[in-house]
């Protein structure tokens, strides 16, 4: 027991020797041990004398800061550092002004050298697509982004860099050029942000450059928009003039401060208004995306204003005139974006009549008036929605006693063959042809006499709508085509017409004689006008010819002239007869 006993006391002590002497280390700033042997326990002899007391000495220690401080120990690190990439050519990469250009570049090292390509990176900035969708370069893969350029092709970069021979770079970066051309679907006028690093030899990289910001200035020119008038309609269209350059177009709708409220892709050009909009003032501007992929800048956009209210003002009749007869139509200046019109007259302190509406800026009273009174009339406006704005100020015309009688040719469901021409007339009055009518029509019952024929030019005369002198009457302007001939005619004498102090007069007993002298042009001219002061639609343009050919009838013979009324379009026209006969005769006479 006691030799066991004395062998782990021996154990013991030598372990405490082990652990004093790590202490040791730690404390005197030896060097720690990496590794520590432990042997394996080995009997000790039982005469080995323990060691003798020695006697216990305090250790000093010195406070953690009061001592001199052991110097760190420097590593040296050594770091392989890659060439930077430095951008010779273009010069200025804030602007750039075409689409193919030269491209140089050279390592930054001391030992100098060229990459073989330069990857460019687009960080930000709008492209499209062949439908002209328009999203961020930012939203797409970085290696939707990027691009490699071979810096290889010399020749093309002697052949853009031949026009200014000093612009080439010199020695060595030389090899390092390509010619570059930009990728499609980039927009004109917009900013780009990017970055480029060289691609070494070994198939290494440089370090990325700084990001850099481009704007185009391509010059390409965006399609301009045709203003637009002050409108009530809430979803107003706009147009533009296309071009064969352009395939498709976006339009973008402001408002007056330039948010964007949407935009749209058009393959015409026009652009209506999606959605209502309130009163106020709006601003639409376009893009195009020409056939060679790069989309224009916007242009200037175009003020869209939309009225909260707006009222069309009276042309005709108004200020207490005198109408030409006692068939009435009333006119008006056309309100922009309205679809239909309401008007309503009445006799002087009388009740209002509302009339049927309509889309054209004139209306015919149904009713023959009563000739010497006086009558008043409005009109307002109506927008797409039915929506109808304020009465337009109530304006005054007094009636004129000339009246027109007609007698119905056509009925409803009825057709009727007439003849048209005359054989012996001149070139436009042949070939001798029929006319078939298959629409409402009426005829006046007697062909127009010199007083009803002098008081139509003379309303004409009284507006501009012709001249004259002793000659006769002409259509005003460089034209001056003869309406009317008051001297001598190629087939007789005029009877009845004069000229005196600047208006047209009948002969005394001449009254009821039935007109000659009218040209074809002039029978045009008094047609329009009675369709014009009866509030219908004009037949025949400034050369006489119809708007629809079932209105086209026989033209003035020989200068006698008849009218008849066109129900299907509600117009009047002139008409010819083939025989002269005094009198006011009814045409079922003749």
């Amino acid at each position: 027991m006691h030799a066991v006993m004395h062998g782990v006391m021996r154990k013991f002590a030598l372990l405490l020797l082990t652990v004093f002497f790590l202490y040791s280390c730690a404390t005197t700033g030896d060097e720690p041990v990496d590794e520590i042997t432990v042997i394996d326990d080995q009997p000790l002899p039982d005469t080995v004398e323990p060691p003798p007391d020695e006697p216990e000495v305090q250790e000093e220690v010195e406070p953690a800061d009061g001592g001199p401080e052991e110097p760190p120990v420097e590593v040296e690190t050594v770091l392989q550092v890659q060439p930077g990439l430095v951008l010779i050519q273009p010069a200025d990469l804030s602007i750039l002004d075409s689409l193919a250009f030269l491209i140089t570049a050279r390592l930054d090292s001391d030992e100098g050298g060229v990459p073989d390509a330069i990857e460019i990176e687009l960080l930000s900035g709008p492209i499209v697509s062949g439908s002209f969708e328009m999203l961020d370069s930012s939203t797409l893969s970085a290696e939707g982004r990027a691009r490699t350029i071979r810096l290889s092709d010399l020749s093309a970069a002697l052949t853009l860099g031949a026009d200014d021979p000093d612009m080439l770079p010199e020695g060595e970066s030389l090899r390092a050029a390509a010619a570059v051309s930009l990728p499609a679907g980039l927009v004109d006028g917009e900013v780009y942000a990017w970055r480029a690093r060289g691609v070494l030899p070994d198939g290494g990289f440089t370090e990325w450059i700084a990001d850099q910001h481009t704007r185009l200035h391509l010059g390409f020119e965006p399609p301009p928009v045709d203003s637009h008038p002050a409108t009530i309609d809430s979803t107003p269209a706009v147009t533009w003039q296309t071009d064969e350059e352009f395939r498709l177009y976006r339009v973008r709708l402001l408002d007056s401060v330039g948010r964007t409220l949407g935009e749209a892709v058009s393959r015409n050009g026009s652009y209506t208004v999606p959605e209502a909009l309130s009163a106020g003032r709006y601003r639409i501007t376009v893009s195009g995306l020409r056939t060679d992929g790069f989309a224009t800048r916007f242009g200037n956009p175009a003020t869209v204003r939309v009225l909260g209210d707006a009222a069309p003002s009276p042309t005709w009749p108004r200020a207490g005139e005198m109408t030409l007869g006692t068939s009435v139509g009333l006119h008006w200046t056309i309100v922009s974006g309205a679809v239909g019109y309401q008007a309503q007259y009445r006799v002087i302190e009388g009740e209002w009549i509302e009339l049927p509406a309509t889309a054209e800026p004139f209306v015919a009273i149904p009713e023959t008036l009563s000739a010497g009174r006086n009558y008043e009339w409005q009109v307002r406006a109506r927008d797409e929605s039915g929506k109808l704005y304020s009465w337009s100020p109530i304006d005054s015309f007094v009636v004129d006693g000339m009246a027109m009688q007609f007698a119905v040719v056509v009925r409803h469901g009825e057709t009727m063959v007439l003849t048209r021409g005359y054989e012996e007339g001149s070139r436009d009055e042949r070939p001798v042809g029929e006319v078939t009518l298959t629409r409402p029509f009426e005829m006046a019952v007697t062909p127009l006499s010199n007083s009803e024929v002098a008081r139509m030019v003379n309303y004409a005369l009284a507006r501009g709508f012709a001249v004259a002198d002793v000659t006769g009457v002409y259509a005003p302007g460089e034209s001056g085509t003869p309406l009317l001939g008051l001297e001598t005619m190629d087939y007789g004498q005029q009877l009845g017409l004069l000229f005196e102090d600047g208006s047209i007069v009948v002969r005394h007993g001449y009254d009821d004689h039935p007109a000659v002298g009218v040209t074809w042009a002039g029978a045009v001219h008094l047609a329009n006008l009675l369709s014009f002061v009866e509030g219908r639609t004009v037949a025949y343009d400034a050369v006489g010819q119809t708007w629809n050919h079932e209105q086209r009838l026989p033209i003035a013979h020989r200068g006698r002239m008849g009218v008849c009324r066109a129900r299907f379009n509600d117009s009047v026209a002139p008409v010819g007869f083939r025989a002269y006969r005094a009198g006011r005769k009814l045409l079922s006479e003749l």
